[in-house]
């Protein structure tokens, strides 16, 4: 019973290798297009958003993340350091209401955005948003979190950033742990297939030492099953997630 559909041909790799470029839309859009997931309707622009306007791949992870997030008890205070339009952080309020969120993003529109599915959803009495560009000045708080998401965009388009990105990482994991209490839980995630499991592994151990901290690593996973991985490409396994205790 599928009415309508939008096919992204539009992003920036198909420039590079010269491939046309367009949006292909079939069908009629409904006025309001949302993603569900964890309970939450994420309103999103899938004509005019990042990618499809919403990334499903790493429900899996945030589902075992909120059933953790579900279990707290008493006020949560949780830090999304790469928010986008929430999909982390308003689950882990779903599931928690005793949780409070601070959404970080360096887009304002995704921002703005979060704050209307926030209240859409009645959870924006829960929200602080903050504009910052993470890769280039960490937000100063006042405060440790007791949970910390953190997600960056991919950061290798090309084997020839490799390096670069894993030095990214690692001072994003190393600013993130900072913020994190001690006990607290730390979500570290990343999309980039040209940094291994091992080099992620890697980097997440070298920011920690950073900080001074051991990490008890508790939780590992991919992408879901909808984004199947190739055996002739395994470059298709690209989604990596960690969930790690601060000792």
């Amino acid at each position: 019973n599928i009415r309508c559909g939008v096919i992204r041909n539009d992003v920036e790799v198909r420039r590079r290798e010269n491939v046309e470029c367009k949006v292909t839309e079939w069908g009629m859009l409904p006025g309001q297009v949302y993603a569900l997931e964890g309970g939450v309707r994420f309103f999103i622009q899938p004509k005019t958003g990042q990618k499809t306007g919403y990334f499903y791949d790493h429900r899996d992870n945030r589902a075992a993340l909120t059933n953790r997030v579900k279990l707290q008890e008493n006020s949560l205070s949780v830090l999304d350091c790469f928010s986008y339009i929430g999909s982390w952080g308003l689950q882990s309020l779903k599931k928690n209401a005793q949780a409070h969120l601070t959404a970080v993003d360096s887009s304002d529109a995704a921002l703005k955005q979060l704050k209307e599915i926030a209240e859409l959803n009645g959870l924006a009495n829960r929200v602080d948003l903050v504009e910052a560009d993470i890769f280039k000045m960490f937000p100063a708080f006042s405060k440790p979190f007791d949970v910390v998401i953190c997600d960056p965009p991919s950061l290798t388009s090309s084997a020839k950033q490799h390096v670069k990105a894993l030095k990214a990482y690692e001072k994003c994991f190393t600013n993130a742990l900072r913020c994190l209490k001690s006990e607290g839980l730390i979500a570290l995630s990343s999309c980039s297939y040209h940094v291994t499991w091992d080099e992620f592994l890697r980097c997440i151990a070298r920011s920690a030492h950073k900080v001074s901290s051991d990490l008890q690593l508790t939780y590992f996973g991919s992408q879901a099953i909808d984004h199947p991985v190739l055996s002739s490409l395994i470059e298709t396994r690209y989604l990596k997630c960690v969930f790690a205790s601060k000792l």
